[in-house]
């Protein structure tokens, strides 16, 4: 996610704080990982780009930490209509 910062000192809103939560493994969760980057810089502040890689390191660490198997289940094929 991606939010506007409110900041009393500039008046209004100012930066933003880029955002990223998941768990895993996706069918069976064990763990629960939130990444919050307060004022990113460099121009990108998007979620997906500042804190999912954040968030993915993260988590692989995490899950071999753990000892944490992949589920080794692909995930579905959902078709895409309109």
């Amino acid at each position: 996610g991606t939010a506007n910062r409110y900041v009393a000192s500039c008046g209004g809103y100012c930066g933003y704080t880029a955002s990223f939560i998941g768990y895993a493994p996706a069918d069976n969760p064990q763990l629960v990982i939130g990444v919050f980057v307060e004022g990113p810089q460099g121009g990108n502040y998007y979620g997906g780009t500042v804190a999912a890689p954040v968030f993915k390191k993260v988590m692989t660490f995490a899950l071999q930490e753990q000892r944490i198997p992949p589920t080794g289940t692909a995930s579905p094929n959902l078709p895409i209509t309109w």
